[in-house]
């Protein structure tokens, strides 16, 4: 049975059942995911759209944790965090080919495979400077029509023995600015996802209109409208997290 010491993708299911429902039972899909961890999303997966056994994803991640998992409690955690992936992904392990090593020197070896990967999720360092390059390093590997998703476009946390602040969204912004033309913004709250295809100055305008308009705010999901009730003291039934 599958053991996890953080929850943090639950959030992201009701999403991701959606916007990769196309990819489902699909033969020959190949995804990247950079920043694996405990194996959390890769399972999900595997076990809800990489359903065909002729599809497979590939792992890149160094198991040793990020500057802000310093804590007793993630050093605990990443002491046994390749183990811990291993098996929570072992009933499909002829399907998961692990990377283990920094994204960035990982990604350098895969350049000549251009266009292999139908979706990449990069959620590894947090710091924009590696999320910039590891997303330049991504995009000749993801197909034409396929998914790019950064985690925590609005995550920020604060060293308190540096006072340095650190957050991926610079680095985001940035890439998204270098290839304006090239791609459709199709999510862009705490996660940012895009979908690699060429686009006009309209289209543009109108996506980007559609992700910073006002009513765009508003709870939209089930997840959305439970928090929001909750914040005024009317809890909704949790739903049942298939995994």
């Amino acid at each position: 049975m599958a053991t996890f010491s953080v929850y943090w993708f639950d959030e992201r299911i009701e999403h991701w059942r959606v916007e990769l429902s196309r990819f489902k039972n699909r033969k020959l899909l190949r995804f990247l995911e950079i920043g694996c961890f405990e194996g959390r999303a890769t399972l999900w997966l595997l076990r809800n759209i990489l359903t065909d056994p002729s599809s497979t994803i590939e792992v890149i991640d160094t198991f040793e944790g990020s500057i802000e998992h310093g804590d007793e409690f993630f050093s605990r955690v990443v002491k046994n965090m390749r183990q811990v992936f291993l098996e929570n992904i072992s009933e499909f392990q002829d399907r998961v080919v692990v990377r283990e090593g920094m994204s960035q020197d990982v990604l350098k070896t895969m350049q000549d495979r251009v266009a292999t990967f139908d979706f990449i999720y990069i959620d590894g360092s947090h710091e924009s400077d590696d999320v910039y390059r590891d997303a330049i390093l991504c995009w000749p590997l993801l197909k034409e029509s396929g998914i790019l998703a950064f985690d925590d476009y609005k995550w920020t946390w604060k060293d308190e023995k540096t006072g340095t602040v650190h957050s991926p969204k610079a680095g985001i912004d940035h890439f998204l600015a270098e290839h304006d033309s090239q791609f459709a913004l199709i999510h862009k709250r705490w996660q940012l996802h895009i979908v690699k295809r060429p686009t006009g100055v309209f289209e543009r305008w109108l996506r980007a209109l559609r992700w910073n308009w006002f009513f765009s705010k508003f709870p939209l999901r089930r997840s959305q409208i439970r928090r929001r009730l909750a914040e005024i003291g009317i809890r909704m039934k949790e739903p049942t997290i298939q995994y």
